[in-house]
C-alpha cells in the first residue's frame, strides 16, 4: 500500500515535471520562431541592400560607358580635326610655297631676259665701235699707202728717166737693160707696200675677233679666282653631268635611306653652268665648291635655320646624287654636309618624309641638372646612341657604370633600360631633358639614396 502511495507521487511529480517540459519547450519554440523570423528578416534586408547595390552598380558602370564612349567620339572628333586643320595648312603651305616659287621664277626670268638684253646691247654697240675704228684705221692707213706708194713709184720712174737722159751709154742694148733693172725696183717697191697693207688689214680683223674674246675675260678670271685647286680634269663634261644626275633627282623616298640638303643658290648656279634647265643652255659660270653656309643657324653645333623651304632655300638630294657631285665639286672651306634621315611621319596615316629638322634634347649629369647641354638626334636614333654622345659630351669613359633617365617632368623621371628603343618609340620629344646617372664606389645609386 506504501508502495502504492508512493508510485503515485512519483507518478504525479514526474507529470509535474512533464508539464514544465512542455512549457519550456513551447517557450524556446517560440523564441526559435522568433529568431526565424528576425533571421529572415534580416535575410530579406541584406538581399533587397545587395540588389540595390548591384543595380547602383550597373547604372555607375553604364554611365562611366557611356562618358567613355563620349569621350572616344570627342578625341576622334578632336582628332580628325587636327587631321583637317592640318591638312588645310599643309594646302596652304604648299600653294603659298607654289606662288613664292612662281614669283621667285618670273622675277629670275625678267631680270635674265634683262640682263641678256643689256648685254647684247652693249656687245651690238662694242663692235659697232669697233668696226667703225678699224675702218677709219684702215682708210686711213689706205690712203696713206696709196700715196706713199704712188710718190714712190713717180720718183723712182723719174730717176729712172733721169738716168736715162743723163746716161751716155754706147748702146741702145745697155740703155734697154738699164731701164728693165730700173722698173724690176720700182715694182718690187710697189709689192712691197702692199704686201704691209694686206697684213695691216689682217691684223686690224683679228683685232676686231679678239673684242669679242675680251667679254669672256672678266668672267674666266673671277672663275679662277673661284675655284679652289678642284680636280677639273676628273669632272665629267656637262652632257654626261646632266645625264647621270638627272634620273637620281627623280628617286623616291624609302625608310631609313639618307638625302642631303644643298644650298639652293649654289645648286641653281650649277644648273646654270651645266645648262641642266633646256633654256639655260650652259649660260653660267663655274659654281666652285659646295657652300651650304647659309643654312646653319650655328655651324659649330650644326644648327639650321629656322623655317627653311624645300626648292627655296635647299634642294633635296638622294645619297647617290649628293656623292656624285661632292666628288666632282668638293666642300668650300668652313662648309659641312647637311645628311638626313628618311622617317615615317603620323599617328594614324603614315607617311615618308625626309628628316630636316633633328630632334634638340637638353643632357646633364646627376645630381649636377644646371649644368645642361644639348644634343641633336634623329627620330631613329636609339637611346644607346643618346647614352654614346651624353657620354662624349661630358667626358664619361665607356667602363664607367652608368644609367640613363627620361625627365618627362618637372620630378618625374622614367628609367630607359631598352637601349635598342628608338628615341620615337620611347616616346621622348625635342627639348626635354635626358639625365645620366653615375653608380657609386659602394655599389649603390644616388638617386635611390634620395628616395
Amino acid at each position: 500500500m506504501q508502495n502504492t502511495i508512493q508510485l503515485m507521487k512519483e507518478k504525479e511529480a514526474a507529470e509535474k515535471h512533464i508539464r514544465e517540459l512542455d512549457k519550456i519547450l513551447k517557450s524556446e519554440k517560440v523564441e526559435k520562431d522568433k529568431l526565424e523570423e528576425q533571421l529572415s528578416s534580416q535575410v530579406t534586408g541584406l538581399q533587397n541592400a545587395l540588389l540595390l547595390k548591384e543595380k547602383e552598380f550597373n547604372n555607375s558602370t553604364q554611365v562611366l560607358k557611356e562618358m567613355i564612349r563620349s569621350r572616344d567620339e570627342q578625341l576622334v572628333k578632336q582628332q580628325e580635326g587636327n587631321m583637317d586643320l592640318l591638312k588645310k595648312r599643309e594646302a596652304d603651305l604648299k600653294e603659298k610655297h607654289s606662288v613664292m616659287l612662281s614669283e621667285i621664277k618670273q622675277e629670275y626670268e625678267s631680270k635674265l631676259q634683262t640682263l641678256t638684253k643689256n648685254y647684247e646691247q652693249q656687245l651690238s654697240k662694242t663692235r659697232e665701235d669697233c668696226e667703225a675704228r678699224v675702218l677709219e684705221v684702215i682708210k686711213e692707213f689706205t690712203v696713206e699707202s696709196s700715196e706713199a706708194l704712188e710718190n714712190t713709184v713717180v720718183s723712182k720712174h723719174e730717176e729712172c728717166v733721169e738716168e736715162m737722159k743723163t746716161s751716155k751709154m754706147e748702146s741702145t742694148e745697155a740703155f734697154e737693160s738699164t731701164a728693165v733693172s730700173k722698173h724690176e725696183a720700182c715694182e718690187s717697191i710697189a709689192l712691197e707696200e702692199m704686201e704691209n697693207e694686206d697684213k695691216y688689214a689682217m691684223e686690224s680683223s683679228e683685232a676686231l675677233e679678239s673684242v669679242d674674246a675680251s667679254k669672256h675675260e672678266v668672267s674666266s678670271s673671277s672663275l679662277s679666282s673661284s675655284l679652289q685647286s678642284l680636280p677639273l680634269a676628273n669632272i665629267p663634261s656637262y652632257e654626261v653631268q646632266k645625264q647621270m644626275i638627272q634620273p637620281l633627282l627623280t628617286k623616291r623616298l624609302k625608310k631609313g635611306d639618307k638625302w642631303s640638303l644643298v644650298d639652293m643658290k649654289w645648286f641653281k648656279q650649277w644648273k646654270k653652268y651645266t645648262g641642266f634647265d633646256s633654256w639655260d643652255q650652259q649660260s653660267g659660270a663655274h659654281p666652285g665648291p659646295i657652300d651650304n653656309n647659309n643654312l646653319f643657324k650655328d655651324i659649330v653645333s650644326e644648327t639650321l635655320n629656322d623655317h627653311l623651304m624645300e626648292e627655296l632655300d635647299y634642294a633635296m638630294l638622294s645619297e647617290p646624287a649628293w656623292n656624285l657631285l661632292l666628288s666632282w665639286y668638293g666642300l668650300s672651306v668652313g662648309s659641312r654636309p647637311i645628311i638626313r634621315n628618311v622617317v615615317e611621319f603620323g599617328s594614324y596615316v603614315k607617311h615618308l618624309k625626309v628628316e630636316v629638322y633633328l630632334i634638340e634634347l637638353k643632357l646633364c649629369v646627376y645630381p649636377n641638372t644646371n649644368n645642361i647641354k644639348t644634343g641633336s638626334f634623329s627620330r631613329i636614333d636609339t637611346i644607346s646612341r643618346v647614352f654614346t654622345v651624353i657620354k662624349e659630351q661630358f667626358n664619361i669613359p665607356d667602363t664607367t657604370e652608368c644609367r640613363l633617365w627620361y625627365r618627362y617632368m618637372a620630378n618625374s623621371f622614367e628609367l630607359l633600360t631598352n637601349l635598342q628603343q628608338t628615341v620615337t618609340d620611347a616616346g621622348i620629344y625635342g627639348g626635354q631633358m635626358i639625365v645620366l646617372e653615375i653608380r657609386n664606389s659602394d655599389g649603390t645609386w644616388p638617386r635611390s639614396k634620395r628616395k
